[in-house]
This record gives C-alpha cells, structure tokens and sequence, in this order.
C-alpha cells in the first residue's frame, strides 16, 4: 500500500511524561498518517512550535530533531525550559501544523529545590491580647521562581505567639500560604518558616492593649523628705496590660491626696515612656504621712504607696511656751510643767529638734536643766520646782541650720505656801515711858519658809483698866494689809500699864493664822525719871 500524503486529522503528538518537571527532558512521539489511517513514511517534520505559560522564564523549552522509527512514527527528545505552567507543543510539517489539537504538558515547579521566595506582613499592629491576629503570606518557589503547590512549611515561632493555622501550613496552588498569628506577648517578634533547606524570616509588632492596662506603682522613700515645697519624692508607675506587656504612650493618672501637689505645674497625668513608665515629683508643704495610688487603661487604682513629708528644721522657730501649774507652791516639791512647741516655716510641728530653756531669776529648778529634744507633736517638756517664790521669766531658743535662732519668752509664777505660812510678831522694846513721845516699833511678818505671804492683818489692843483709845496711839492702823509679808507699826501711850497686842491673819488663800501676842510696859513718867536718876 502505498502511503497518500500527511492528514494532520489522523496523524497525533504524545509524551511519554504529561506532567513533566522543569529542566528535565521526555520523549515526545508524533505518529503520522495519511487520510486512510496509512502511516506515513520518509517524513523530515519541522521543529515543533511551543506556547503557554512553561514557554516563558530565563530558559524556554527545546525539542531535538525527529528521528523516524518506522511505521510512521516520528521521536523526538523535549528538553523542558525554567519555567512550570501549561506547555502547547505543536509538530509542523513543511511550515503546517501537523495536529488538529497540540499536546498540553502540565509544567511542574521542581520541588526538590523548594525555597520562601517571598514571606510578607499584610495585617501588623494587632494588640497582644491572644485574640486579634496579624497575617503573614509567604510563597513557596523553585529555583527558577515557580510556585510549587502542596509543599509543607515549618514555622518557628517566639515564645507567646500561636499560629492560627497551625505550625505547619501547605501552599496553596499559587505557591502561597496564609498564616495569622496572634500573641500575647507585646514587641516586634520575628517569625522564621522553613521548607526543605530554605529558611525566612520576617518581623511582625503587637501592640500591648492599653485598655486592660494596669498601673503599679513605686516610690523611692530611701531618703526622707521635708515639707518646704521643693523636696521631692519621684512617684513611678509601670503601666502593663493583662498579660504582663509595658503599655508604652499610656496615660498615667496619679491620685494625690489633699496635701501633696506636683513639684511643677499641676499636672497629674503623664504620658508612659517606651518602657511603660510614668514618673511625676511631688512636694508638700504640709508634714504628714500621705497615701497615695495611680491609675491606667483600666481605671483600676495601682497598688497603695505611702510617703512621708517631715517638718523643715531648717527654718525651727519657737511657736510657743505652754505653762502648765502655774502658780504652784514654792515649796520645792510642787512642779511646774513646760511645753515648748517648735514649728517650721510652714507651721508644721517639728521633731527631734534641740531646744534650750533657761529661767530668770537662776533659782528655779529646771529638769532637765539645758536642752531637750522635742517629741512628735513638736513639744519639748520641761519640769520645775522651786523654794523661791517668784514671777520667773522664761526663755526657750532653738537654733537653725542657717546659724539663726528663734526664741520666745513667757512667765511662771511660783507663790508662797499660805497653808503653812507663821505669823510673828515682835516690838524692838519690852517698855517705854508713858509720855506720850516714846515711841515702840512693832513688826509683823507672814511667811512660809524664806517666802512672804499675802494676807490681811488685825490687831486687838488689850489696854489697863480705864485707858481709851484716846490715850494711846497706833500707827497707822489696826487693820492691813501684808507687803512682802511684813506689816510695821508704831505704838506711844501716855497711860502707864501693860499693853498687850494680839494680831491676827488671814492669808489670800483664806488660811486663818494662829494669833500672836506682843507686851509692852508703860511705864509712868515720873517713876522713870527716878529710876533713871537712881541709876
């Protein structure tokens, strides 16, 4: 039989591989026939013509020259170009397509070199709250740049990131693979994906979340404070969410108590640095204890601080002198108490201060006798006793740290014991001439001890028989009062006989003294002028 010419109807292109790899190579097989089915022989094809996708890339595909096997059949090796994707391999014969329909390779990527070609962030900034998620999209490639479907990606992930798809995730038929991520851990994280011998990484940020941010707070109290308005505490919050992350740019709210302010400004709220931390200064001007807390995203109040604010020594002035028993006895056993109150510039009562307390006249006892410190409420307390009944004039000093002292003064007074006060009498004669002229002086003392007693005097005159008070004389009164406890008198008669002078006291304490009695002779004229001239 003899062969008519090529039907391209009848006549057919296979390959032994119809899912080829890139750069590997198959056997293409083009079987000619003419219009009755008759094979076809003595045939020099053209070199076949490709398109599609696996036609484009670095290296295209490349056929090598028809060898004819017999029977018709026509082969050929097919090299395969860089490229994966659909191939149209098409015979021609003298310029002509050889086939009604080309051969359709399906192009695949080699796997065997899978590499990341491209790993990058689409969804970033999600907060760390274990919830909202950031999304990554890689894409698994060849050497050559071909998507390779199917190929299975590792992730390593840092510590408090979860994958939501798994640690492991297949690419898709575009090569590529979804990953969202969601943490707990606030900070820029790196995320490493690995297949086969490749690796990549790429950084993703999750924002701690300010609304769950809680503020916990710290105080410096090493060195005390003075309540002068200018020495401060530094108050430090650490802002962080619930999950333990610093919550950087968080508004700080510092919850000061009536008494302490910001050193400058009055500001109370403060802006969270990089590190999640606020810091304010705080004064006062008023010496106390203060509690104080802060407060963050969550509104929830920080954990309670307390800071103490003490009276400025530096500006110590004596307040005040309390004197408390005044007018106590002098009878050396009595005391007196002494309260001075020292306060600063800002009248807070100041602690621990030295303060000297000294006394006028010297005769007081004071104990201590010097200084003494001054307690909590700014008091320092000093005791007294005396046998000296006076007003005493009391000086407290307290020094500054400038070198200047503050004093006050103030009075006490210590009276005499008129329970116990003695009444005397005395007259500097026995007897004196009844002439009218002579003269006796009678001197009447109330005391207690050294001290004078006040009080009122009377006397009862008692007189001869038939004398008046005509007859004598008493100056200048029978009834007064004690001057410094003595009261002095005159006394003349002009009737002779024995006078006898019964005083009488009462003290202003109401205390009524034993009464005293003086006697004093009078003596007629005449008979003294002849004793004298006996003499």
């Amino acid at each position: 039989v003899i062969a008519g010419e090529m039907s391209s109807a009848n006549s057919t292109l296979v390959a032994d591989n119809k899912a080829p790899t890139v750069k590997t190579t198959t056997e293409l097989t083009f079987t000619v026939k003419d219009a009755y089915g008759n094979p076809v022989t003595g045939m020099k094809p053209d070199a076949p013509v490709f398109s599609g996708a696996a036609n484009t890339g670095s290296e295209r595909p490349s056929a090598g020259n028809w060898t004819e096997k017999g029977n018709g059949v026509y082969v050929s090796t097919l090299t395969l170009g860089s490229a994966a994707g659909q191939l149209s391999v098409m015979p021609r014969v003298n310029g002509q397509n050889a086939v009604a329909q080309p051969l359709v390779l399906n192009v695949a990527g080699d796997a065997s070199k899978a590499e990341i070609g491209d790993m990058t962030v689409k969804v970033n900034n999600q907060l760390a709250n274990g919830q909202s998620a950031n999304q990554i999209t890689l894409t698994v490639v060849d050497s050559y740049g071909n998507p390779l479907q199917g190929q299975e990606v590792t992730l390593n992930l840092p510590q408090g990131v979860t994958s939501k798809t798994g640690n492991t995730v297949t690419t898709n038929a575009a090569g590529k693979a979804d990953i969202e991520l969601i943490s707990t851990v606030a900070g820029e994280l790196e995320i490493a994906a690995a297949v086969k011998n490749s690796q990549k990484t790429v950084t993703v940020k999750f924002n701690a979340d300010a609304s769950t941010g809680q503020a916990n707070l710290q105080v410096d109290t090493a060195v005390q404070k003075v309540a002068n308005g200018k020495d401060a505490f530094t108050l430090t919050a650490t802002v962080e969410d619930k999950n333990g992350n610093p919550v950087p740019g968080s508004l700080v709210t510092f919850n000061l108590p009536r008494g302490v302010k910001p050193l400058t400004g009055d500001n109370v709220w403060v802006k969270a640095n990089d590190e999640g931390k606020a810091e304010l200064q705080v004064v006062s001007v008023t010496a106390g204890t203060y509690e104080i807390t802060a407060s963050a995203g969550n509104s929830q109040p920080s954990n309670t601080q307390t800071i103490t604010f003490v009276a400025d020594k530096a500006t110590a002035t004596v307040s005040g002198i309390e004197v408390m028993g005044n007018y106590a006895l002098a009878d050396g056993k009595a005391k007196q108490t002494y309260k001075v109150t020292v306060t600063d510039a800002n009248n807070n009562l100041v602690k621990d201060s030295e303060v000297t307390l000294t006394a006028s006249p010297a005769s007081l006892n004071l104990e201590p006798n010097g200084t003494a410190t001054t307690n909590e409420q700014g008091q320092a307390i000093f005791t007294a006793t005396t046998t000296v009944a006076a007003i005493y004039t009391l000086k407290a000093q307290v020094s500054q740290t400038n070198g200047q002292v503050s004093t006050k003064t103030a009075e006490s007074k210590f009276v005499a014991d008129d329970k116990n006060a003695v009444l005397t009498a005395s007259s500097d004669m026995q007897s004196l001439v009844a002439d009218g002229k002579s003269t006796a002086k009678l001197e009447v003392t109330l005391m207690s001890a050294n001290n004078p007693v006040g009080g009122n005097m009377w006397v009862d005159i008692q007189t001869p028989e038939g004398v008046t008070e005509k007859d004598y004389q008493f100056l200048p009164s029978k009834n007064d009062h004690f001057v410094s406890g003595k009261i002095t008198r005159k006394f003349s008669t002009s009737k002779p006989g024995v006078y006898t002078f019964t005083f009488n006291a009462l003290t202003y304490g109401g205390y009524e003294m034993k009464p005293v009695t003086v006697t004093i002779t009078a003596v007629d004229a005449d008979t003294a002028k002849d004793e004298e001239a006996m003499k």
